[in-house]
C-alpha cells in the first residue's frame, strides 16, 4: 500500500495544504433565536386555544351522551365553502337525521361562491 493511501486509511490528513477553520459567527442577544420557553403566547392565542380545549370537551361530551341514544354527530369541514357542516346520524341506519346548514344553504352558498347567475336563489315553476 502506498504511504499515502496508508495515511487515508488511518485517518491522517495527506495534503500539505490545512484546511482554514471558519471563523465563529458571533450573534447578538438580539439577533439569537429564541428558545421555546422564551416565547410567550399572545393572549389571543391562549384564548383561542382554551376555546378549541373547551370546544373539544364539549364535542366529546356530546358524542358520547349521543352514542347512548344511537345516534353520533359527525362535523365535516366543507373545504369549498370554509365552513363546518354538522349531522346527526342514526348509527343503526347510517340515515341523516338532522344537518347544520341544511343541504339547501350549502347549495345556496355553493352556488353565490361560484358567482352564477343573478336568479341562482329561485328554483322551481313560477
Amino acid at each position: 500500500m502506498s504511504p499515502d493511501l496508508a495515511a487515508l486509511s488511518a485517518g491522517r490528513n495527506t495534503s500539505s495544504a490545512q484546511p482554514k477553520a471558519a471563523a465563529p459567527v458571533r450573534l447578538t442577544r438580539e439577533q439569537a433565536p429564541a428558545k421555546s420557553s422564551d416565547v410567550t403566547p399572545s393572549p389571543e392565542a391562549n384564548a383561542a386555544a382554551l376555546k378549541a380545549r373547551q370546544a373539544q370537551a364539549a364535542a366529546a361530551e356530546a358524542t358520547r351522551k349521543l352514542a347512548e341514544k344511537g345516534s353520533e354527530l359527525t362535523i365535516e369541514f366543507e373545504d369549498a365553502l370554509g365552513r363546518m357542516v354538522f349531522r346527526l346520524v342514526d348509527t343503526q341506519t347510517r340515515e341523516v337525521v338532522r344537518q347544520i346548514p341544511s343541504e339547501e344553504v350549502l347549495a345556496i352558498a355553493r352556488a353565490l361562491a361560484a358567482d352564477e347567475s343573478a336568479g341562482v336563489l329561485l328554483r322551481g315553476n313560477a
